[in-house]
């Protein structure tokens, strides 16, 4: 249920915002693949991958605070980007 100082009320996809700000909270910061994750476990529905990155890239709270680079298969490189909350 929304809390009811949440910065995120009346506005679309506003208990998704609220849980992403919730997880952020506790885990100051996360890359995209791990916030997917984590979302997805306590939400009925769940996010999409480009969901979840239009919705930290397009809210204030949220900022991007830089890359983390993972290796794949056969040596591939790619990056994720880790997120945290904005305090200003």
């Amino acid at each position: 249920m929304m809390k009811k100082d949440s910065p995120f009320t009346g506005k679309k996809n506003a208990l998704k915002k609220q849980k992403i700000y919730e997880i952020l909270q506790k885990e100051v910061q996360l890359s995209t693949q791990e916030l997917l994750s984590a979302v997805n476990a306590e939400l009925k529905w769940g996010l999409s991958v480009n969901e979840l990155g239009n919705l930290l890239a397009r809210t204030k709270q949220f900022e991007k605070i830089g890359f983390s680079e993972h290796y794949g298969r056969h040596g591939k490189r790619y990056r994720v980007c880790v997120w945290g909350l904005n305090y200003d």
